[in-house]
């Protein structure tokens, strides 16, 4: 089966970027509801139930990114008999997830009182809401959640993408009529399992119509079910990583700091969230056809795209970062109120965060595309143990400046440093790790200078009225340095051959 990857992506992303901006509008003002009608003590509730659930999900074992990688071969070749096998196993697999999921959610659900430091919203029964949450998270998979694995498999993200949103859509329109009408946080929460339920029927009956040759049956050969054991087995260590970097950091601020800590936490947070979410649309769009590219084209030809990925990807990320750190202050102010507002050095430090992720973005997309998730299994213990210590001792001492100082080293050591190591040493052999790693410290260098001169220039243009500067700040962190980047990338081959490569697939050139 061909896989027409640059229209795939093109489309993808076009769709993505669409449903996306809805969708994050729609959010923020959902949330703004919510803080003004309830308190900011409603959204770290928010916070602490989705961290204590993306626990529990981690029953999944990575289901979703193992099938997506072991249908990328059997569509290349056409094989139906094999992906109608691997659906039926995956059918199943999810299941069992969500079972699984429900029985460790009842196991926990005494205890759920011992996570919440204080300031509890009056009448609000903390078991209750959970047991909503459980029941919107085991629905996930087990209300037909397998289903997208063909889209995704396949690069159409884009019809994945619509559904969810509109079923996004939908809940963000109820969520903020209730909140209006009657201000009820509990009608609030029922909402999201209803929506999760209509979304995922709408990608089955889709799927049914869409892939109606692939019916879920057959039983999978002994050799691929090991191979998907050992895969699992990796991916379960690594969501384990995602998760105490992840769902644990709200949780200890809850329990050290309190509910509304967590909430104006959970704002800033969202930023970033909001942020990755634009850039999983891209990642998402690409990565089933360099998965398809892996298995057709040679290493040369992907070690060359894997580059021009990089390069451009850090440019962005250089102006967003920038952009994040000059525009945090004067949103927050518009936004929440200046009372939830942390300090400069705290807006730094997110600002950080979200620059060393992207650093590891690409190469994460190609250690996906190429299944390394059982060769990644020690370095991703090692940065779980890790982030919990220092979560433990850096919020004592330091509140939340703690929490992402910690959050920074152990993305950088373990989720950059070391994962670039592994790529390297299982599958681009034949080049040179130094290469990478002189790369991005020259792109990290040339990022913190530009943000030192824009930082100079936006305090002079600085008026302390948050709905000038925020205007200001943004337009100046977007031009500014993109000019600077110019100066500085502007005669080298890596600029030249990456906006000929873009400039191809986005239908400019021939």
């Amino acid at each position: 089966m061909i896989v027409k990857r640059t229209k795939n992506a093109k489309r993808n992303m076009a769709v993505g970027l669409f449903f996306k901006s809805m969708t994050m509008f729609l959010s923020f003002a959902t949330r703004t509801v919510l803080i003004k009608k309830l308190g900011m003590e409603y959204i770290g509730l928010d916070s602490l139930f989705a961290s204590v659930l993306q626990v529990l999900s981690l029953a999944d074992l990575g289901f979703g990114q193992a099938a997506v990688f072991s249908l990328y071969k059997p569509i290349a070749d056409d094989d139906t008999v094999k992906i109608k096998a691997l659906l039926n196993y995956y059918k199943k697999a999810y299941f069992v997830a969500g079972t699984v999921i429900i029985a460790i959610g009842i196991v926990i659900y005494p205890f759920i009182d011992c996570f919440v430091f204080d300031d509890i919203p009056n009448g609000i029964n903390l078991k209750t809401l959970y047991i909503i949450n459980l029941l919107n998270i085991s629905l996930s998979y087990v209300a037909w959640g397998y289903k997208q694995v063909l889209f995704s498999s396949m690069q159409r993200m884009d019809i994945i993408n619509g559904m969810v949103s509109l079923s996004r859509i939908l809940m963000y329109v109820c969520q903020i009529l209730v909140l209006l009408w009657k201000a009820n946080y509990y009608v609030y929460a029922v909402l999201i399992p209803i929506t999760t339920v209509i979304g995922n029927l709408m990608i089955a009956l889709y799927t049914d119509s869409a892939f109606s040759k692939y019916i879920p049956e057959g039983i999978l050969d002994k050799e691929s079910r090991k191979m998907i054991t050992q895969q699992l087995k990796g991916l379960l260590i690594g969501k384990l990583c995602g998760v105490s970097r992840n769902s644990f950091d709200s949780i200890y601020i809850t329990a050290f700091l309190g509910l509304s800590v967590t909430g104006v936490y959970s704002n800033y947070y969202l930023i970033i969230n909001t942020l990755n979410a634009l850039t999983i649309i891209f990642l998402d769009s690409i990565v089933a056809g360099i998965g398809n590219s892996m298995v057709v084209e040679t290493k040369n030809k992907n070690y060359d795209d894997f580059s021009k990925l990089d390069f451009l990807y850090m440019w962005i990320a250089g102006l967003t970062s920038i952009t994040m750190f000059c525009a945090y202050k004067p949103f927050m102010e518009l936004w929440a109120g200046k009372k939830f507002v942390f300090s400069s050095g705290v807006t730094f430090l997110f600002s950080l965060y979200y620059y060393i992720q992207k650093m590891g973005d690409i190469r994460y997309v190609y250690s996906e595309a190429a299944g390394l998730w059982w060769e990644n299994r020690g370095r991703n213990i090692a940065e779980a143990i890790m982030n919990l210590i220092l979560n433990y001792l850096l919020i004592q001492w330091l509140g939340v400046a703690g929490i992402v100082i910690a959050t920074i080293v152990t993305v950088f050591v373990f989720g950059w440093v070391l994962s670039g190591q592994v790529l390297y040493k299982c599958f681009w052999k034949d080049f040179s790790i130094k290469d990478y790693y002189c790369s991005h410290l020259k792109y990290a260098a040339v990022t913190f200078a530009t943000g030192v001169v824009i930082v100079l220039i936006t305090r002079g243009t600085t008026t302390n009225i948050a709905i000038i500067d925020l205007p200001v700040n943004m337009v100046l962190c977007l031009i500014i340095p993109s000019i600077i980047y110019y100066i500085v990338y502007g005669k080298t081959k890596i600029f030249h051959d990456s906006i000929e490569w873009v400039s191809t697939r986005v239908g400019i050139r021939k």
